[in-house]
């Protein structure tokens, strides 16, 4: 059946190449489809700012997404693919390649989903990926003009570790998703508070962390209740509220334990930016989203109950001296023993070593971009096939 199914893909990827490219229409994907969010969406809202009149077109598998009035997007794969095949520029956000035959007159621009990472990616991590996906990476780098970066550190590792060649532009303009880090909309993220139900006068400690190669999802169930009670023994002038936020990968029939009034699943919730926003402390591991959290001084703790010598993950973390928790019963300790002076001057040693681009304005430049050349009728892509 699968067999099948791929030589069908491949008639409509060569019957859709015919079709001519419009100048002014813009393609969006958030993790193959999996919602809308992530820089695709900063991106997109600072074009609708610019051109309002243009053709935008989501791929978004959900047909009942809860979505923005305006945002036009399609469900089905075959329609997603013609959409593809005609539009002059496609934004995307991971390294699978696109069910489309690219022709010279596109423009694909990759916005990477991860900003500062230590998880080791691409090359560097061959032996954690299966054979089929690295073909698909090196397939999508072979079509990819511009790739966005948010620090140093990441334009170093797209030169060295993502099969990209010296024709792909390496866009410095910092992680257009966290743009919002210096644009906060109060209300909207009171909002947001009221409609997952977290009292406004609560502090908020989310727990997001980064998809397992295996599929293992034990690690995922720790005892919600009792971190709650370690920080409400810590700081007994609030009220805490747990939010649960796993990977996209993550089957999303995953059962939260304990899920109910002050632990709460937002798994579901596309855009995690609002997420990071709502809340005041993040409990991770290797994921890239704890350095998306430290853009906004916010403390982050570092839980890996897995971890082992064999892990997907650089050894050059361990360079920052943040304080990493095996168990629960260190985590715990971690959080009552807790000294904010010492954590400051760590993260602010991290921050001026890493070097960011964002300035709260990588949205924007990334929609100009994208002007320039849907308005350059002599455009034509140097990374074809």
């Amino acid at each position: 059946m699968g067999f099948i199914k791929n030589i069908i893909i491949k008639i409509f990827e060569v019957f859709f190449f015919l079709f001519p490219v419009k100048n002014k229409k813009i393609f969006f994907s958030n993790f193959n489809g999996k919602g809308y969010g992530d820089s695709p969406k900063s991106i997109y809202e600072a074009l609708k700012e610019l051109h309002p009149d243009w053709t935008y077109i989501w791929w978004i598998n959900n047909k009942k997404a809860n979505t923005p009035k305006d945002v036009v997007f399609v469900s089905n794969r075959i329609k997603a693919m013609f959409h593809m095949a005609t539009s002059k520029v496609i934004v995307n956000n991971v390294k699978d390649r696109m069910p489309f035959i690219k022709k010279r007159t596109q423009f694909y621009l990759q916005t990477w989903h991860a900003g500062v990472y230590y998880k080791l990616v691409e090359q560097d991590a061959e032996a954690f990926l299966s054979k089929r996906y690295i073909k698909s990476s090196k397939k999508e780098s072979r079509i990819t003009d511009a790739v966005i970066s948010d620090n140093l550190m990441e334009s170093s590792d797209f030169k060295r570790n993502f099969y990209y060649n010296d024709k792909v532009e390496i866009l410095e303009y910092g992680c257009p998703r966290n743009d919002v880090f210096f644009h906060i909309n109060k209300e909207e993220v009171n909002n947001f508070k009221k409609e997952i139900g977290v009292p406004l006068d609560s502090k908020v400690v989310v727990y997001a962390p980064t998809f397992r190669d295996d599929g293992n999802t034990d690690v995922y169930n720790l005892d919600f209740e009792k971190i709650l009670e370690a920080f409400r023994n810590n700081d007994k002038k609030h009220h805490y509220v747990m939010l649960i936020r796993l990977h996209p990968n993550v089957p999303s029939d995953f059962k939260v334990k304990g899920e109910g009034k002050d632990i709460i699943n937002v798994s579901k919730v596309t855009d995690p930016q609002i997420i990071w926003l709502a809340s005041d402390i993040m409990i991770s591991d290797y994921s890239s989203s704890p350095f998306d959290f430290m853009e906004m001084k916010k403390v982050a703790f570092f839980y890996w109950p897995d971890y082992s010598d064999k892990i997907r993950m650089s050894k050059r973390f361990f360079d920052n001296n943040f304080r990493i928790n095996y168990t629960e019963e260190e985590l715990i300790n971690d959080i009552q023993t807790f000294d904010i002076n010492k954590y400051q001057l760590l993260m602010d040693d991290f921050n001026k070593r890493i070097i960011h681009y964002n300035n709260g304005d990588a949205s924007i430049k990334a929609a100009k971009k994208i002007e320039s050349i849907c308005l350059d009728k002599s455009y034509r892509s140097k990374n074809v096939r």
